[in-house]
């Protein structure tokens, strides 16, 4: 990984792990934490994994909702003329927090 998309990609997390905390009002999106994400070549396109330590309703819906939110925050955060369009990957338990074992269902765009 390029030393920029590396840069990108922390910031990136870092950003929404605040937003995540901090600036959702959600409570079905309180419980999740950012596990990894992988950026695209071009920065245009991002894959996020989360993780939900609590049985919510559905936090998959809830993401698929507050996504444009997400997404002009991170703009405004990051100081971005282009955010990247994201895809959430949610699991849900406690089983191991690690994205390669996730058995994880895609958000619907």
């Amino acid at each position: 990984m390029s030393h920029r998309k590396a840069r990108f990609a922390s910031t990136l997390h870092h950003c929404l792990a605040e937003i995540l905390s901090r600036e959702i009002s959600d409570p079905r999106l309180c419980s999740l934490t950012v596990m990894d994400l992988e950026i695209g070549s071009d920065l245009r396109s991002a894959r996020v994994y989360l993780h939900s330590m609590k049985g919510q309703d559905d936090p998959a819906a809830a993401l698929a909702r507050a996504k444009g939110f997400i997404r002009s925050r991170i703009a405004k955060k990051m100081f971005l003329k282009f955010v990247p369009e994201i895809e959430f990957s949610v699991q849900e338990g406690p089983e191991s927090e690690n994205h390669a074992h996730y058995s994880a269902k895609p958000v619907a765009k």
